[in-house]
């Protein structure tokens, strides 16, 4: 089974009766008819009948000869979401079925450490920490240096990521920091292991155990359930701020509600109605 995401909106389920009942697809055959499903879904059904002015039949041919050459499941995943990604288009991708509980672990996880972690001036900075999370409990505290994660250092965490479109400056930036904010989410229960440098540049090492997230919300069939994370407060200098992990539905709700329950001035309202496309 395929799952092929188009924007904001999943166009379906692609399955090839060869591989339905396999998580493996190993015959040239299998790789033929799964890139015949995906291309002419697409084909049929993506919101641009110009494809943004990519002559599509000439990818097929382009792409078909590939596909029929390869050996292997990754090289397969691989060569058709670069295919896809000739749209140069976001959230437009195929996965394979042990993958779906995997995608977007940031939102889609169970469990985390209840960290959040940016990457500033090309170090791994811990920026806010939950409270009463299992991180806080380990006494993790923002503006301590992570170095290492679950036994990998960051550069190599770094190096592992498939850029996917929009191609643009600050993608690869904000797709490395994506990846390396997921080393601390997992299932409940799932140890990740930091080697961090504290306020006062002394190295520790932790195993801290990610607990239950709270926020989740089911999106539909055929996508796993999402956690929303929503913070917003009153700043000095009468500034508000919010902070939301994705506009996951009830999340374009929520930030009117929150911004009148805590007050934030008139400008924040504004900047938010025109951000989520809400009403204040």
């Amino acid at each position: 089974m395929i799952l092929i995401v188009i924007g904001d909106h999943y166009i379906g389920w692609a399955t090839a009766r060869t591989v339905v009942t396999s998580l493996e697809i190993s015959t040239m055959s299998e790789f033929l008819d799964c890139f015949k499903i995906v291309w002419q879904m697409v084909n049929d059904k993506y919101i641009d009948p110009a494809f943004r002015g990519l002559d599509w039949n000439e990818v097929h041919n382009c792409y078909q000869p590939q596909i029929a050459a390869i050996e292997d499941d990754k090289t397969f995943y691989k060569l058709i979401n670069k295919m896809l990604f000739e749209l140069n288009v976001s959230h437009l991708g195929v996965i394979s079925p042990d993958q779906k509980n995997r995608l977007e672990p940031i939102m889609s996880a169970e469990g985390s450490i209840g960290i959040d972690l940016r990457l500033l001036r090309e170090k791994v900075m811990i920026t806010a920490v939950e409270r009463e999370s299992s991180g806080q409990q380990a006494g993790l505290r923002p503006g301590f240096v992570v170095q290492e994660m679950n036994g990998q250092r960051i550069q190599q965490i770094a190096s592992e990521f498939w850029l996917s479109p929009p191609f643009r400056d600050g993608k690869k930036r904000s797709t490395i920091t994506s990846k390396i904010q997921e080393q601390v989410y997992g299932c409940p229960g799932t140890p990740v292991r930091l080697v961090y440098l504290d306020e006062g540049g002394e190295v520790h090492e932790v195993v801290i155990r990610c607990t239950p997230r709270a926020g989740k919300v089911v999106l539909g069939e055929y996508l796993p359930p999402v956690f929303i994370e929503f913070d917003s407060r009153r700043l000095d200098g009468d500034i508000g701020y919010i902070r939301f992990n994705t506009f996951a539905p009830p999340v374009h709700e929520l930030p009117v509600q929150k911004v009148h329950g805590r007050g934030l001035p008139r400008a924040s309202r504004e900047c938010l109605r025109w951000l989520v496309g809400g009403t204040c």
